[in-house]
């Protein structure tokens, strides 16, 4: 996996700070968002996208869980990016 540009890590930290403020939502429901987490696979190696906000819940649960479980449950990574 090639690592992220200039502009990605740019992206990356004003998403986090956007988060610390309190203006960025989960992917995943209505919750305020406070882990940035990148896509695995393709999604990132392309560009398509450098990161999305979870809540601290799901993003310890994504990393307690196996990827199958967590997906069944809110989704796969390519249907909450296109959400």
């Amino acid at each position: 996996m090639s690592k992220p540009s200039a502009a990605e890590r740019t992206f990356i930290r004003v998403v986090k700070e956007r988060m610390a403020e309190g203006h960025i939502r989960s992917v995943i429901n209505d919750e305020f968002a406070s882990d940035s987490h990148h896509p695995l696979g393709a999604m990132w190696e392309t560009g398509l996208t450098s990161g999305f906000g979870y809540t601290q819940r799901q993003n310890r649960e994504y990393h307690l869980w196996d990827r199958e479980t967590w997906e069944r449950t809110y989704g796969t990574h390519e249907m909450l990016l296109k959400r």
